[in-house]
């Protein structure tokens, strides 16, 4: 019986223990003002209310710092120096109860000098150090460019660029990206055009419009300058190319030229120059100074004038009805056309003769008497392609104290102008065959009369002077030839070898239309056209 009480006593001494400890827990009370906190990377302090009815307790990771201040839970934590942020969690214990307040500390927030942030280098190959000062211990550098190389140096602070010679025609721009944690920084690089001897003009014919030229010529640092009609011109550093002239529209087809300083400079570099072309895929025509790249199918002719002072040359697409300038199929006449029968000295009658014998009608209000001359007009019934459609003549008065007697200049337009000239590119050339045959006659080209134009010869063995001219007639639209021959010993103090090579006569009867030309380089346009 004993042992029964003793072991019911025991039981419920259980129980009634049991039984308190439960009442125990349930009044524990254990509440936080916050559940989380943020500090910014440079750390700092804060605190949080704890509010409890018993004892309590925290833990903490070691980078936060904790301290009990009566009903405080103080927070301390120091400065972030990494890219990361740094989370965290403190428990704090009351009793049997738990809270978690969360900890979030922010990255360090990258900052970084570059200098310089934008790298003009040479065009030639070599190396350049940019300055790198980042608050962090680590960064890299990566570049767009196939020609650079970056290697990144933090504990020198430095950024080793290397880069490749530019061997384009153009300046080219790379960028290079500094990166240090989330943060890019670009630096603009960009390598001048290699300043050769000589250079090419802008030549992609399908994209010729002024923008395009003008990205071209700005991305090789050559500067726009005077604009024309259907064209512009840029200057350049180029030594013996300072001026490059472009025509994009108008009644001249689409072409590029490169300006000369002067005639001279560009005979001295003209065995160079034409090794240039060569190495940049043009082959040598039979006619002198004419190139064409195949590949490219563009034609380049050199033109150098050094009566004018002037030179350069001329970029236009190789077109079907151009053969780079060999002209050996362009017909000319059979016979050389400056009418044998009538000789220097002949009389008026004549010449009337002659031209009641070949279909000539003198033209209304001719003939046009002068103090020392007279001039005759006769309009022609062409009998075929190479028999001129006018014939001029002026023949010198008996009494004239200043010009010899009789026949002393003739002139003659033709409209078969393959006669003479052949299509080269936007111009015309004068045919190789009518030179030729020119010179089989005993004349000799001497080069452009400055002003108007006209192609010059001189036959000192037929004691003549001759002009030719290509152009287009007040109130037609197709091509004339002009065809003058004067008397070399024009007047009679005159000897055959005191020549002027300019004509004595009015040479603007037929008015030519023709470009205006004001500046050095819309002559020169003229010349290479």
């Amino acid at each position: 019986m004993k042992r029964v009480l003793v072991a019911v006593f025991a039981i419920v001494g259980i129980l009634f223990a049991v039984s308190c400890s439960k009442d125990n827990a349930e009044d524990t009370l254990l509440t936080l003002s916050k559940k989380s906190i943020t500090f910014s990377s440079n750390g700092g302090e804060k605190s949080i209310t704890v509010t409890t009815n018993v004892e309590w307790k925290t833990t903490a990771p070691s980078w936060i710092e904790v301290k009990k201040e009566e009903k405080k839970l103080i927070l301390k934590v120091g400065e972030n120096k990494t890219l990361e942020e740094l989370n965290g969690e403190i428990k704090v214990k009351a009793g049997n109860l738990v809270e978690v307040v969360k900890v979030l500390q922010q990255a360090m927030t990258a900052k970084v000098e570059i200098t310089p942030k934008k790298l003009e280098v040479e065009s030639s190959k070599g190396t350049a150090t940019v300055k790198v000062v980042a608050n962090i211990a680590t960064w890299t550098a990566t570049t767009n460019a196939d020609w650079l190389k970056v290697t990144a140096k933090p504990k020198s602070n430095e950024l080793i660029v290397e880069y490749e010679q530019n061997t384009t025609e153009s300046e080219r721009t790379a960028t290079i990206a500094v990166t240090i944690g989330k943060t890019n920084e670009i630096i603009e690089v960009k390598q001048k055009v290699k300043t050769g001897a000589y250079l090419l003009p802008y030549l992609n014919f399908s994209k010729f419009t002024l923008e395009e030229i003008d990205k071209f010529e700005t991305a090789r640092g050559n500067k726009a300058g005077d604009k024309y009609a259907g064209g512009i011109i840029y200057k350049t550093k180029n030594k013996l190319f300072n001026e490059i002239a472009y025509i994009v529209k108008g009644q001249d087809s689409p072409s590029s030229y490169l300006l000369a300083v002067d005639a001279v400079s560009m005979q001295q570099n003209l065995e160079k120059f034409k090794s240039y072309l060569k190495s940049k895929g043009y082959s040598k025509t039979e006619e002198e100074n004419i190139y064409i790249n195949k590949e490219k199918t563009l034609t380049a002719r050199i033109i150098i004038k050094k009566e004018d002072k002037l030179a350069g040359v001329a970029f236009f697409p190789k077109n079907t009805n151009d053969n780079g300038g060999n002209q050996n199929d362009a017909e000319t006449f059979r016979v050389f056309p400056w009418i044998a029968e009538l000789p220097w000295g002949a009389t008026v009658q004549q010449v009337k003769d002659y031209e009641k014998a070949n279909g000539g009608t003198l033209k209304k209000d001719f003939p046009l008497k002068q103090k020392d001359y007279d001039s005759y007009w006769y309009n022609v019934t062409t009998k075929d392609n190479t028999t001129p459609y006018t014939r001029y003549y002026t023949i010198g008065h008996d009494n004239s104290s200043t010009f010899n007697v009789g026949l002393i200049y003739k002139e003659m337009t033709f409209k078969k102008t393959e006669l003479f000239y052949t299509k080269s590119g936007n111009g015309y050339v004068l045919s190789k065959k009518f030179l030729a045959l020119a010179e089989k006659e005993g004349f000799t080209h001497t080069g452009v009369t400055p002003e108007d134009k006209f192609d010059k010869y001189e036959n000192k063995f037929k004691n003549a002077l001759m002009w030719t001219k290509i152009g287009t007639l007040k109130g037609e639209k197709t091509p004339t030839v002009v065809l003058q021959i004067q008397r070399g010993d024009t007047k009679k103090k005159n000897t055959a070898a005191s020549y002027t090579n300019n004509s004595y006569f009015d040479t603007n009867r037929f008015k030519i239309k023709k470009v205006e030309v004001k500046t050095k380089v819309q002559r020169l346009i003229s010349f290479l056209k």
